[in-house]
């Protein structure tokens, strides 16, 4: 598949002025998958962490929804964090391989949509070592009962301060919201900020 050449109409509107806004997902992909949804958008990072037991069709579904919820291009950025699998040279017992199917959805994903969706595979370690859970709770992002929506959150947190998206993002100046999961629905946060446009 062909990615049209969208940058002559994107230069109208750089990133980084007032209307520029980046949607992102981050995932601990597995059994039990994290997830945190992000928007930031003026030195704002709105984060809605939650988990979900989708499987391989659940994860497409998630997938699709989130690349294509934005009608305007030219006015958003959409990032994929995702947590890489780690096998470590021994088989045991009850090895759960799910998260490499789901990751291979990702990935699909990826091949088709990067670079309109730009996509980062982090490694467990990155993606969780920085990030503990008392750094969560002084931010103010720490849900309770929700390990693996903990870890997406840790994945966002991690490319925000350290990876692709400190590029626009200076964390010593952004204030970090949590917006619970089912106050408003991460879709519908997305939805009414799209039809704003």
């Amino acid at each position: 598949m062909s990615v049209p050449d969208m940058a002559p109409a994107a230069s109208a509107l750089a990133p980084g002025s007032s209307e520029w806004r980046h949607h992102i997902l981050a995932l601990d992909p597995g059994g039990t998958t994290g997830v945190c949804m992000g928007m930031y958008r003026e030195n704002v990072l709105e984060v809605t962490p939650y988990q979900t037991y989708v499987r391989m069709d659940g994860t497409y579904a998630l997938l699709q929804n989130f690349i294509d919820v934005p009608s305007n291009p030219f006015r958003h950025q959409t990032h994929v964090i995702y947590e890489d699998f780690s096998y470590r040279n021994r088989a045991r017992t009850g090895l759960d391989l799910t998260p490499v199917k789901l990751i291979g959805i990702i990935e699909l994903f990826r091949e088709r949509f990067e670079p309109l969706t730009l996509f980062t595979k982090q490694s467990a370690a990155a993606g969780k070592g920085f990030f503990t859970d008392d750094k969560l709770k002084d931010l103010g992002v720490y849900v309770t009962g929700m390990q693996h929506a903990r870890d997406a959150t840790r994945h966002l947190l991690q490319w925000a301060n350290f990876g692709a998206g400190s590029a626009f993002m200076n964390m010593e100046k952004v204030v970090v919201k949590l917006v619970e999961y089912g106050a408003v629905s991460p879709q519908e946060r997305i939805d009414s900020d799209t039809a704003s446009d």
